[in-house]
């Protein structure tokens, strides 16, 4: 028997005529369905042009504004769905875990057409984020190394190896002024390196103040 397996998306409006500001009500605007495995991770573009969805069966899907599907792809079904990050301008989708566990494809979201495959982590991408800026793409991964990669000449080019890590990384981030990034790490540790003068980075705080895992990190 198939499971079906769908993503309900709503739409919270405050009560401001009925209760105090801070209570919201809920409506549904749309659900996406019948997927053919459990959905790994959902992502607004930056401008709300965009929606893109990963299953666990290694599957990219990508809608527009009225969630019509535009675009799919489907890596090693051995590999399952990975993690995503949209450009600033809405100009390219990453994703990880294209061919292999370890690269990430770059979408052209005019052309929909994978445009670079990035390899540089041998096991599987946890993490990935765009600068705000745009300059940059930071992904990490459970062989316990960050990579910086440079927008340049069109492409992206491996920038920077941070591999001062005894643990898997779970999660990469960027902060809004596009200086900083911090890594949340499986020791209970959270790392942050500032982008120091001759454009390299520079670990500047390593924060061990958790007993457990840390998966997930961000800026305010």
């Amino acid at each position: 028997m198939k499971i079906v397996l769908c993503i309900t998306l709503v739409l919270f409006l405050p009560l401001f005529a009925f209760a105090g500001p801070t209570e919201f009500s809920v409506t549904e605007i749309q659900t996406l369905e019948n997927f053919d495995d459990y959905v790994r991770e959902v992502r607004f573009s930056p401008l709300g042009t965009y929606f893109a969805v990963t299953v666990g069966d290694n599957t990219v899907y990508l809608y527009d504004r009225a969630f019509n599907r535009l675009w799919m792809s489907q890596g090693n079904r051995k590999n399952v769905g990975g993690k995503l990050a949209f450009s600033p301008a809405e100009k390219y989708l990453a994703f990880t875990r294209y061919k292999s566990q370890g690269d990430i494809g770059i979408l052209d979201l005019e052309t929909l057409q994978v445009v670079q495959a990035l390899d540089g982590h041998p096991y599987y991408v946890s993490g990935i984020s765009y600068s705000p800026d745009g300059g940059y793409l930071v992904s990490c991964g459970v062989e316990k190394q960050v990579i910086v990669w440079k927008w340049e000449n069109n492409k992206f080019e491996k920038h920077q190896v941070l591999t001062e890590h005894e643990k898997p990384i779970r999660d990469i981030i960027f902060s809004p002024d596009s200086m900083f990034i911090a890594a949340a790490i499986s020791n209970g540790t959270v790392r942050i390196w500032s982008r120091e003068h001759g454009d390299t980075w520079k670990e500047i705080h390593n924060i061990y103040r958790h007993n457990d895992n840390v998966f997930d990190a961000s800026f305010r």
